[in-house]
Parts: C-alpha cells; sequence; structure tokens
C-alpha cells in the first residue's frame, strides 16, 4: 500500500465526528443562550447554528493544521517507543494533529488523540462563536457574550470529552486483553 506508513491525520476523525454531533451540540448551546440572554428561541438557534457552522468547518480545521505544523516543526513527526506509560502519554499528546503509524495502537490512541484535540478545538469554538454572536445579536454586552459563550461550549465539550473517554477505555481493554 502506497500510504501505509503516512500515519493518520486526526482531522480525518474528529471532523466527521465534530460533524455528526453538530445538531445535538446546537440544541444544547442554543438552550444555554435562550436561558442566558435575552434573545428568542428563533435567534438562539439560528444564531447558535450558524456560529457552529463556522467554528466546525472552519475554525477547527484551521486549528487542526497549526497544530499539525506545531507537531511537525517541534519534533513530533518521527515514531515513539511505546515501551512505557510517559512515552505512551507522550506520543499520543504531542501526537495527537497527525498520529504516526503504529498499528495495533490506533484502539486507544484514536480516542486518546481526540480528547487531546478537545482543548484547542474548545478555544477556537469559543473565539469563532463568540465574535459571531456579537454580530447576530448586537445587543448582547461583550463581557456577558463572551462568559455565555465559555458556559455554553465547555458543557458541549464536556459531553463530546465523555463519548471520548469512554472510546478510550473500550480501547484500552481491548488492548489488554
Amino acid at each position: 500500500m502506497l500510504f501505509a506508513n503516512v500515519g493518520l491525520p486526526m482531522i480525518c476523525v474528529e471532523l466527521p465526528f465534530l460533524t455528526a454531533a453538530l445538531l445535538p451540540v446546537v440544541l444544547l448551546e442554543s438552550a444555554v443562550y435562550r436561558w442566558r440572554l435575552s434573545v428568542t428561541w428563533k435567534q438562539s438557534v439560528w444564531g447558535t447554528l450558524r456560529a457552529n457552522l463556522w467554528s466546525t468547518f472552519v475554525g477547527v480545521p484551521l486549528a487542526w493544521l497549526v497544530q499539525t505544523v506545531c507537531q511537525l516543526v517541534g519534533g513530533g513527526g518521527g515514531i515513539w517507543d511505546l515501551d512505557t506509560p510517559i512515552n505512551r502519554l507522550a506520543s499520543v499528546t504531542l501526537q495527537s494533529a497527525w498520529l504516526v503509524p503504529h498499528m495495533g495502537e490506533y484502539d486507544w490512541m484514536i480516542p486518546a488523540a481526540a480528547l487531546c484535540l478537545l482543548l484547542p478545538c474548545l478555544i477556537v469554538s469559543v473565539a469563532v462563536e463568540h465574535s459571531l454572536l456579537l454580530r447576530y445579536w448586537p445587543g448582547v454586552p461583550v463581557r456577558q457574550m463572551f462568559g455565555v459563550a465559555v458556559l455554553a461550549n465547555v458543557l458541549s465539550y464536556v459531553i463530546l470529552a465523555a463519548y471520548w473517554s469512554v472510546q478510550l477505555f473500550k480501547g484500552l481493554a481491548a488492548h489488554q486483553t
């Protein structure tokens, strides 16, 4: 196979996952915005949907690209030995944007890398959605919007992290057998 030693660009895992989670995320975040701000349900759902589309399909790929470049520039492009727990942790953390080929290890490495990628995705999501929602709802004060954007996104990302945590434990259990 021509690309057997290329590894796995995690954007190929993360973007389909975030796309599948888009509707539940929009519904959850819309409820938070409706609850904490003086916007109607229609405004809340429509604004949240548009902001999440931008953060998912523009913000997340840009964050992944920056992280990939940092990984390659920082020396994270080589294959690490996975003999010790600290090497496993370092490998999956420092190489989370683009996993190098460790055949037989992906069952736990993919969820672990996805968990690592959630933090930069959260930061980008808050930044993108905050700036867009300020335009969509100009009557909301900047500080209030930022606080509610952080709350809405943290709640969403806690649920996403819970999913990947379950997958990680399943992968580790399967890897031990």
